[in-house]
């Protein structure tokens, strides 16, 4: 269970056009982004401060990077928003791996362009922080 891999399924679960899956055909990426394919979500660590040791939760961040072909940049930008929407303010979820959010936020009100990929392809960003509910050991 991972912020990552469970924001990632999510994702996949939840926005039309995105396909979370090991196999090939998949759309949405967890922690590496392939060449393929032109539109794509990856989902990265991004840490988070230190967890409280007292505490049955901690804050957990990570960034979502949006790619589409030069073409097609305002499709990056749509996908960008409607990811938004799905996930931005959830509260008391179960992601599909298990993890338990008390809550997740994007903490960017638009979408933050981080130029071409080597192939010419424009990505955005998005960052999100959340607060992580830790199974009791």
């Amino acid at each position: 269970m991972s912020l990552v891999t469970g924001l990632a399924r999510y994702i996949g679960a939840n926005v039309v056009g995105l396909d979370w899956s090991l196999a090939d055909g998949g759309n949405v990426f967890e922690d590496h982004q392939p060449a393929d394919p032109d539109l794509s979500v990856t989902v990265y660590s991004t840490g988070g401060p230190e967890p409280q040791l007292a505490h049955t939760s901690n804050e957990q961040r990570a960034q979502l990077v949006f790619r589409a072909e030069p073409e097609a940049a305002t499709g990056a930008t749509d996908l960008w928003w409607a990811v938004f929407h799905v996930i931005h303010g959830l509260r008391r979820v179960e992601l599909p791996d298990g993890t338990k959010l008390a809550w997740l936020i994007v903490v960017n009100g638009a979408p933050v362009s981080m130029g071409t990929d080597e192939n010419g392809r424009m990505e955005f960003s998005m960052n999100v922080r959340a607060e992580v509910i830790q199974e009791e050991t």
